[in-house]
């Protein structure tokens, strides 16, 4: 009886711990993954990148012929998308998206 008490109150603390930590279903929380900002064109892109770092991004690369950012990011992508348009200067932000092409002959 007391094998099985200290087995659920394990049990219960493990589980407790996944659901403070966010741990995402389908990738674990701390995966990279790349987000691309599109920054206004009357703001200066070097300072909107140092905006963009001071939230706690890694900045990947600046795309000045797009006039945007690469950043990465370990949260949920959708949110962090959410935060990162609400920054002054930027025009929108989004999760990048793979595209795969098949090569289907006609």
């Amino acid at each position: 009886m007391q094998t099985f008490r200290l087995a659920t109150t394990l049990l219960s603390s493990l589980l407790f711990v996944i659901l403070i930590s966010g741990i995402e279903a389908g990738r674990p929380r701390g995966t990279a993954h790349p987000l691309v900002v599109g920054v206004d064109r009357s703001a200066d892109l070097a300072l909107i990148a140092a905006r963009v770092e001071a939230h706690g991004y890694e900045l990947r690369r600046l795309l000045p012929d797009l006039h945007a950012l690469e950043v990465t990011g370990t949260g949920d992508p959708a949110a962090e998308a959410r935060v990162l348009s609400a920054l002054p200067g930027v025009r929108y932000a989004e999760p990048v998206a793979s595209v795969y092409a098949a090569d289907a002959p006609s």
